[in-house]
């Protein structure tokens, strides 16, 4: 009888065990790793998120690490890396970044945009259900009357490159030296000359301010990495500058008389030089006309590739993309000269005629997109 009380005893004290086991198992918290800068608005908004979700959920552990640590930082490479992040955002030291199960969540905006997502996946770990939001990369799809539409974090920025590309394409500086070049080879009856010489120079164009750009980009995203401190007030002296920049456009548009040139063009010391190097219409003199006269009217047209590689610097995306298809349509105007003129379709002294109409208003359209991007910035929207 002892026996077989021992015997019941043991099978219900091994019970007991294995289902201290499994409570205990059930109890064990769920950790949620998050990095940010003290000087990141974007890293703040989340903080009042964690906080709120911190009471909410007594199954979440958040633990939280300042990137300006060298030992924070080391850990932010190691679970970046253990996560499969790409190693050009880690480089970067991109925050706020979040990670928790099996996900990580780079960026905060507000809680439509990001808090819901992460909130509700932490939901999903704490009660064993299916997270059914977007991931951080996966568009949200909408049914409208059958057609579906998917938006993504990179949607706005596929939107401001086309936008940002083609205004800024517009603009008399570049135009200018184009139509002078084309014009000089079809009054010599080189045809093929003018083509050729024209797809070089828009060619060169595009080239440049991607190169422009980059340096912009990897400008900021050093400063970002390493001089946290110094990010916001770099965003507020560009914003300025973009608001004075586009203020300048928009006077053009209402004080500009007819004949007079635009401000912020191509300086009067470079004339001598273009006009030297259209006159030779070699290949290398095309070359060099398009690096001088992209270097010379930077004030006239590089605003606006300043303000949307300063953006992408805060974007945990890959910026090239992008930069290729800013400056496609930058130079989309150019080509689209090229083919008119080149190929008679469009006298050359007609497009410079239409040029001067209608320089005033892409400068006013310009300049209304310079402030709006100058004040996003300031106000730290972007």
């Amino acid at each position: 009888m002892r026996r077989i009380i021992l015997f019941v005893f043991c099978i219900l004290f091994s019970a007991f065990l294995i289902k201290a086991d499994f409570v205990l198992a059930d109890q064990n918290p769920i950790e949620l790793h998050f990095f940010y800068s003290s000087s990141c608005p974007h890293c703040a908004k989340e903080e009042e998120l964690l906080n709120e979700m911190e009471n909410k959920y007594p199954e979440l552990l958040i633990k939280r690490y300042e990137v300006s640590s060298a030992e924070n930082q080391k850990l932010y490479l190691e679970m970046g890396r253990k996560y499969e992040i790409d190693e050009e955002i880690l480089n970067y030291g991109s925050v706020p970044l979040t990670f928790v199960g099996e996900k990580y969540f780079i960026g905060y905006r507000d809680y439509a945009t990001n808090g819901k997502e992460i909130e509700s996946y932490i939901k999903s770990l704490i009660t064993g259900e299916e997270n059914t939001c977007p991931g951080p990369n996966e568009p949200t799809v909408i049914n409208l009357f059958g057609l579906e539409i998917k938006l993504s974090s990179q949607t706005s920025l596929l939107s401001l490159a086309v936008i940002f590309g083609l205004v800024d394409g517009v603009n008399p500086c570049m135009i200018s030296v184009l139509l002078m070049l084309l014009a000089y080879l079809l009054t010599t009856g080189s045809f093929k000359e003018a083509i050729r010489a024209g797809i070089v120079f828009g060619l060169c164009v595009f080239l440049i301010y991607f190169g422009l750009m980059v340096a912009v980009y990897q400008s900021v995203c050093l400063i970002k990495g390493n001089l946290l401190s110094l990010i916001n007030p770099l965003k507020m002296i560009l914003g300025s500058l973009l608001v004075l920049v586009g203020i300048i456009m928009i006077k053009d548009f209402f004080y500009l008389k007819p004949g007079q040139k635009v401000s912020l063009a191509i300086p009067e010391f470079a004339q001598p030089y273009i006009k030297k190097l259209v006159g030779l219409a070699t290949l290398p003199a095309v070359v060099l006309l398009a690096l001088l006269s992209s270097l010379v009217e930077l004030p006239c047209s590089f605003a606006l590739p300043l303000g949307y590689s300063t953006i992408l610097a805060e974007k945990s995306v890959s910026p090239y993309p992008y930069f290729a298809l800013y400056n496609f349509f930058f130079v989309l105007p150019l080509f689209v000269i090229v083919a008119l003129v080149g190929f008679g379709f469009l006298k050359a002294d007609r497009m410079v005629a239409w040029k001067e109409r209608t320089k005033k208003m892409f400068r006013f359209i310009a300049g209304v997109l310079l402030v709006v991007l100058g004040l996003l910035l300031i106000f730290k929207i972007f």
